[in-house]
């Protein structure tokens, strides 16, 4: 994108809309590193910190996920985000590998100890610490961002963070080693080289990118209110015509509707395992992805893969090119008794648009754990026929 781009960009960006409009957010961010202290931390209790039993502002992780959510959003995922979280189906506490010293409350304090670290880090700049913490990327991002807001960019996703640097002609400064710290500060460089930003709160910067330029992708144009919780695959994908064979009496041809149907789910697939095989990549893990389909397509999911602390996570894939606001899918019985089977480490992964160049993809973790998260309707019925 060219300097005369640019600077048209920067000059329509609204920033005294913008400070009105966030201006009630970032009332919200001072309340909750008010309330947050080092020294509250400190003494703080499990019940405070987990997601799961309570929603409440002076809960540390609903707090950071939903209060803070226009500083930057790490929804989407699982709650195993969070290091310890409350599953209300098995009626205690989960810990994942990372933290798990035995029990909930030893676990917690290696975790709360490792939290006022991590805050510490971020306020002296301690880039080798913060990087060495075990808290996965997103919520070490958003911590970073919620606390000092003017030091660390409120975008934490890798996906997201590499779109804007090669949109704005910054690829030159990334080579395989540069990890999502690094990535971070090289739009923060960016934006601090620049007169006009360099005046702009950080999160201002983090809207711009966002909302104003580069802007979004195209093929998320479709996926309305899940953009901001969705990624996009990497990779030269090629795209492909979707188009619905149609017969010579202008009815749609049925069979080729489900021939059609049949490749967007397989190119979907296609695309998550492209998706997970980066991903472990990037987390530098020995692990890969497999894609348990090919080989069986009865185990109620399509692909086997891991999630930051090598917890295995069971993937279906259901692929759409409906817009997200009002999509459906289709699920089997089996797979549905599967993600019961598998809980929190069932995940359903949406792929919009498939068959583009950039599809994106939305981890929806698991939507039928909780009641009002999906609507189920029978389409289908099974009809066994008796002779008298």
């Amino acid at each position: 994108m060219n300097k005369s781009e640019l600077n048209d960009a920067i000059k329509s960006f609204d920033l005294s809309l913008y400070k009105l409009i966030f201006k009630e957010t970032e009332k919200k961010r001072q309340d909750f590193v008010s309330h947050f202290t080092i020294g509250h931390i400190c003494k703080m209790d499990i019940d405070e910190y987990v997601e799961g039993k309570k929603k409440s502002a002076n809960v540390f992780c609903y707090a950071l996920e939903h209060t803070l959510g226009a500083y930057g959003l790490i929804k989407g995922g699982s709650a195993r985000k969070f290091g310890i979280y409350y599953s209300q189906k098995q009626s205690n506490y989960v810990i994942t590998q990372n933290w798990n010293y035995g029990t909930p409350e030893e676990s917690f304090k290696h975790l709360r100890d490792a939290l006022v670290e991590l805050i510490i880090a971020g306020e002296n700049d301690d880039i080798d610490t913060i990087r060495q913490s075990l808290f996965s990327p997103m919520f070490k991002g958003k911590i970073l961002a919620a606390y000092f807001p003017e030091k660390y960019l409120s975008v934490f996703s890798e996906e997201y963070l590499d779109y804007y640097i090669h949109r704005l002609d910054l690829d030159h400064k990334v080579t395989h080693e540069t990890d999502i710290i690094e990535k971070r500060q090289i739009l923060v460089d960016f934006r601090n080289s620049n007169s006009a930003m360099s005046k702009w709160p950080l999160h201002a910067f983090a809207h711009f990118l966002y909302d104003k330029y580069p802007g979004c992708p195209k093929e998320s144009e479709d996926i309305g209110g899940y953009f901001e919780a969705a990624d996009f695959a990497s990779g030269d994908f090629v795209s492909v015509d979707d188009k619905i064979e149609v017969s010579g009496h202008g009815k749609g041809d049925y069979v080729a509707q489900q021939k059609n149907r049949a490749k967007l789910g397989e190119r979907g697939e296609y695309v998550v395992m492209q998706y997970e095989i980066d991903k472990l990549k990037r987390l530098k893990m020995r692990k890969k992805p497999m894609h348990q389909s090919l080989k069986d397509d009865s185990l109620g999911y399509d692909i086997l893969s891991y999630a930051e602390d090598e917890t295995p996570i069971y993937i279906e894939v259901k692929s759409t090119n409906l817009p997200s606001k009002d999509f459906y899918i289709y699920l089997t019985a089996n797979e549905l008794a599967t993600a019961l089977k598998y809980g929190d480490n069932y995940h359903v992964y949406i792929v919009f648009n498939p068959n583009a160049a950039r599809p994106a993809i939305l981890d929806w973790g698991n939507p039928f754990l909780g009641k009002d998260k999906v609507a189920l309707m029978p389409v289908h019925y099974k009809i066994h026929l008796r002779k008298r």
